[in-house]
């Protein structure tokens, strides 16, 4: 990483959440922290001279290109909802922690809805190992490659942790498709997709039919920007999945980043 890349937390901390938004939006690129407890890298090989590290935790950085000049989409810039879900996964979940309704199954896949430059698929692969994809409309698909190559994501058998899938969810067959070649996934993650009611039941139905249904679940993160889409959303998502809830504000702490994100969890 250069050192003239700005960091998304140190930035955070400087300037506030409504400042730092405005200023990261305007870069070509940032950084991310991400912690992940030593004791549990993939790579971190056992050193009985340093007990004094274990337990603590590593920071690894990846790097998030942007293009605000992006034509017919609005995901060439990290929103504040997918900070804020980041953040959320960061605090809930231990690093390889278990996602699974049984109690003991870890996360094994991982897809990301409407992902625009990739970085909440990046994250959750190198935060937790997972085999993760990120999609989104045709538009955004050369910024999630250049973001999945810029942040090398392998794992301990040089095996891409990280693939990069067209995907327009108001179109059956791209659902279609994808869930043939990487069957349903134990987590989905999507922020801000829920801005136009036209688009809340094709979305609805593309994470019903991509999420595991005997582990999965599924974290939508958004700000309410369309009142009836939103409304529509939780209506349908409460007919649709077995477990729907918006996540009350005490298991939050968005006030630090935007308290206008809601988040909601749903499992089939």
């Amino acid at each position: 990483m250069t050192e003239t890349v700005l960091i998304y937390q140190d930035l955070l901390d400087r300037i506030g959440p409504n400042e730092c938004f405005f200023e990261l939006a305007n870069l070509d690129i940032f950084g991310y922290k991400i912690s992940r407890h030593r004791s549990k890298l993939l790579n971190d090989k056992p050193n009985n001279d340093d007990d004094d590290d274990k337990g603590k935790k590593k920071e690894e950085i990846i790097e998030i290109e942007q293009n605000k000049n992006m034509e017919n989409s609005c995901g060439g810039i990290v929103w504040e909802s997918a900070f804020a879900l980041a953040n959320y996964l960061e605090k809930r979940f231990d690093d390889y922690d278990d996602f699974g309704v049984d109690g003991n199954k870890k996360i094994l896949s991982c897809v990301d809805l409407g992902s625009g430059t990739g970085f909440l698929g990046i994250y959750c692969a190198k935060k937790f190992k997972h085999r993760t994809t990120v999609t989104d409309t045709i538009d955004c698909v050369e910024l999630m490659e250049r973001n999945v190559k810029r942040n090398s994501l392998f794992n301990e058998n040089e095996d891409c942790l990280c693939d990069v899938f067209e995907l327009d969810w108001e179109r059956e067959e791209h659902v279609e498709r994808l869930r043939e070649k990487k069957g349903t996934f134990d987590l989905i993650v999507a922020t801000d997709v829920i801005f136009a009611e036209r688009l809340v039941d094709p979305l609805i139905k593309c994470i019903r039919m991509l999420l595991n249904e005997k582990s999965g679940v599924c974290f939508v993160c958004a700000q309410p920007r369309d009142e009836n889409a939103f409304g529509s959303f939780q209506e349908r998502c409460m007919e649709t999945f077995s477990m729907f809830r918006r996540v009350p504000n005490e298991e939050l702490s968005f006030d630090d980043l935007d308290s206008e994100c809601k988040l909601f969890e749903m499992r089939v």
